[in-house]
């Protein structure tokens, strides 16, 4: 499977989605489907045709990577359209399949996102005891083979699970956590967003304290080193 390269999001869009008009069904089809609707779900411009595009499997049984990542793309749009928190939570048990999806990206930090966010999903819709086993697995996982960015990306989930909770000195250690795993890490959009998933837990925490001041200085910290030095955010 061969493509040219292109410059930016929307020039992605536009090349999988001419692609896609002419490509046969079959597993290869899915894969680029799924890797549509991963990119189209971070512009802002395509949210409505990602949910679109996304409602169209609906009834995949989740059987493969691809359609497990599908799935968990289709649990995010669930989760943000607010939709019933019963059919976000099947969506996402299927997404997860048991551990399936974390297996499918175990060591490939750039699709690790597809288990995050059908975790985000699950826990938003209340899949308390399963999210429990998910992130117990996936621990252990990058405990003993994870890189700093695959570590962050299941502390983050354990910190949204620790805050649905209640638990606020879980919380506040997993955002320590992270932030202190990402803190050598070379400054980009991912490492943006999984300092910035932590800060806001870590400032919610503060705030449930009643400590006003360690929140303030959650922000400023993160506000500073999300900075180059021409003063420019990376985000």
């Amino acid at each position: 499977m061969l493509f040219r390269s292109v410059d930016g999001a929307l020039a992605a869009v536009a090349e999988l989605t001419a692609t896609l008009d002419g490509w046969p069904s079959g597993p290869e089809r899915l894969t680029l489907e799924a890797r549509l609707g991963i990119i189209r779900s971070y512009l802002p411009g395509e949210r409505r045709k990602a949910s679109e595009h996304l409602h169209g499997f609906a009834g995949l049984p989740g059987d493969t990577p691809d359609e497990r990542t599908l799935l968990a793309l289709l649990a995010q749009c669930g989760r943000y359209e607010v939709n019933p928190s019963a059919d976000v939570r099947r969506t996402a048990e299927r997404a997860l399949r048991h551990g399936a999806l974390f297996t499918d990206s175990a060591g490939q930090a750039d699709t690790l996102v597809g288990w995050l966010l059908a975790m985000m999903s699950l826990i938003a819709s209340d899949g308390v005891e399963l999210a429990k086993e998910e992130i117990a697995r996936a621990q252990d996982w990058v405990r003993r083979n994870g890189s700093p960015i695959e570590f962050s990306m299941v502390a983050n989930v354990a910190d949204f699970l620790a805050w649905r909770c209640g638990d606020l000195p879980a919380v506040e250690a997993d955002a320590d956590g992270v932030l202190a795993a990402v803190a050598p890490e070379e400054l980009s959009p991912q490492v943006v967003a999984l300092r910035a998933t932590a800060v806001n837990f870590g400032a919610y925490a503060a705030l449930e304290r009643g400590d006003l001041a360690a929140a303030v200085a959650l922000l400023a910290d993160f506000d500073e080193q999300t900075l180059y030095g021409d003063r420019k955010s990376v985000v």
